[in-house]
């Protein structure tokens, strides 16, 4: 089974959700990806990704989740509003803050996604919500961020980025576009595009950072 083959706790298995699941007739073998989860809230990058025969046996596996034996955080709510927590991003990436943040929609689930109008800072409409960050400074091994999606306006980068809920600090950030130098006079004409199908996704990390 996965947990005796694991080692991973009662704790970590009870707080895990399937986030993609492909079968290979081939082979008979089964890919399951399993997402950390923490009061239902993903954990960033914390994937378990397990590889069953057609008979039910663990073949392979990898294991990339933030280690809850000390029972991880208490439930917790954010000190900021989606809209401060949007603010902190800017400032932390240092995006000029140009007009109103205008809130589309939200929706009050764990993971209370919230969308705002692009306005002037963004190609398209800006994504935000609850997830949880590793942090090994920190007691529970986790901090409660707000994350955002954001396009900047010159096409160059699209950043993901988590601020800490209670504080706005910058805690981390992911550039779904890699730039490449050869050379050139603007190093920066040469860019690639990476990102997702849609913007407005609920972000499931399944691969490397």
């Amino acid at each position: 089974s996965i947990a005796s083959e694991t080692g991973l706790g009662a704790n970590e298995l009870e707080n895990m959700q399937v986030s993609s699941e492909t079968y290979s007739g081939i082979s008979g073998v089964t890919n399951v990806y399993f997402q950390q989860t923490i009061h239902d809230i993903p954990v960033h990058g914390a994937i378990l990704n397990a590889h069953v025969t057609s008979s039910d046996a663990l073949l392979t596996y990898g294991n990339r989740f933030v280690d809850m034996n000390n029972g991880g955080p208490n439930p917790e709510s954010p000190v900021l509003t989606p809209t401060q927590g949007l603010s902190a991003v800017l400032a932390g990436l240092g995006i000029p803050e140009i007009g109103p943040l205008v809130q589309i929609s939200s929706e009050n689930n764990p993971i209370r996604t919230t969308i705002f109008d692009k306005g002037l800072v963004s190609l398209a409409d800006i994504s935000m919500q609850l997830i949880y960050q590793p942090v090994e400074s920190s007691k529970s091994g986790v901090r409660l961020c707000w994350q955002a999606e954001i396009q900047t306006t010159d096409g160059r980068d699209w950043w993901v980025a988590r601020v800490d809920a209670r504080t706005g600090e910058l805690l981390d950030r992911n550039n779904y576009v890699v730039h490449c130098d050869f050379g050139v006079a603007d190093p920066g004409a040469c860019h690639h595009k990476h990102g997702p199908a849609s913007p407005h996704k609920t972000f499931l990390d399944l691969g490397p950072n």
